[in-house]
């Protein structure tokens, strides 16, 4: 047979298969600042992953790159910037030039400035037309409280952005509790919360950008939770039986709480008088995965194993 002919009707086969369409879409570019949060961490390995993406992580140095680039430093998914400051909003163009998704992780480094770092992160995204994903936190609900200024000037923000956007208001970190457990006596309210692995948040996010349609994720606010609602009594219980440690645990009325800064007693009051936060079952409906309290305990066991010292002097 004639070589072109043959060659010509080869390429409509494809064409017809589907396997050469010129409507064919192609692998979106995700932005990832900060890649060395928790949540970030857990987006860009999602994201690399599903082999589906081209992962842009964002770093402020060196360092904090090196142990993505030992594991995914080969990959021609990922590309590695360091340098970024979101207190520099010209480091953060550069980032997001060419992105269909920037994922914009609250950052944890001053309370007075991390609203105006996360705001110059999600307005260079948007400028670059990316679709935004915001690391934000429930206690926008209880907007006066210390933390929650933090988040709500960029939920703020969002609703002005001409580009589309996705609000993810992450729950309790199940790691917050691992700070109760230096001592066998145990001081703290009886709230009931669903604890949330940071990890599942990056994973709801990465699965956002993979979603064939993520228009149907735009202006939306979703609650990011852990599976089950636990009493503090029962984390307790849970985190005596996988360190073999003994534990008293006093249970302390909210309203005479003392000790732990102001900025978390706010937060507990508005837990224990608004009867808990959401538990929603959107992290495994999304990320198809959804890490319970015995999971993460077992993966961070170290964090509440350590015991009290016998002399502090």
């Amino acid at each position: 047979p004639n070589p072109l002919v043959f060659f010509l009707k080869k390429v409509e086969a494809l064409k017809m298969g589907g396997v050469v369409s010129a409507t064919s879409k192609k692998m979106p570019t995700v932005a990832v600042v900060t890649a060395s949060s928790n949540s970030g961490a857990a987006a860009v390995e999602k994201l690399l992953l599903s082999g589906k993406a081209q992962v842009r992580a964002a770093f402020r140095s060196e360092s904090r790159a090196s142990s993505l680039k030992a594991k995914w430093g080969d990959s021609e998914l990922l590309e590695v910037v360091t340098g970024v400051d979101a207190a520099d909003p010209k480091t953060l163009g550069p980032v997001f030039e060419g992105a269909d998704f920037g994922i914009c992780v609250t950052p944890h480094a001053d309370f007075a400035k991390d609203a105006e770092y996360t705001c110059n992160m999600v307005k260079a995204a948007s400028k670059a037309g990316a679709h935004v994903v915001f690391v934000g936190s429930w206690t926008v609900r209880a907007p006066e409280t210390v933390i929650a200024k933090r988040f709500v000037p960029t939920e703020n923000l969002l609703k002005t952005l001409p580009t589309q956007w996705t609000s993810l208001r992450s729950g309790y970190f199940a790691g917050n509790y691992a700070a109760l457990f230096h001592d066998e006596d145990v001081y703290f309210p009886e709230i009931t919360v669903p604890p949330v692995d940071p990890a599942d948040i990056g994973k709801v996010a990465a699965a956002i950008c993979l979603d064939p349609d993520p228009a149907t994720h735009h202006a939306k606010y979703y609650d990011i939770s852990g599976p089950e609602n636990l009493k503090t009594s029962q984390i307790v219980h849970k985190v005596a039986a996988a360190t073999g440690r003994n534990f008293n645990y006093h249970p302390v009325a909210v309203d005479n709480l003392q000790g732990p800064p102001e900025f978390l007693i706010e937060l507990l009051k508005d837990i224990h008088h608004n009867n808990g936060l959401p538990c929603s079952p959107l992290t495994m409906e999304l990320a198809k995965e959804h890490t319970d309290f015995d999971t993460y305990l077992s993966a961070h066991l170290s964090d509440f194993s350590s015991k009290p010292s016998a002399d502090s002097s």
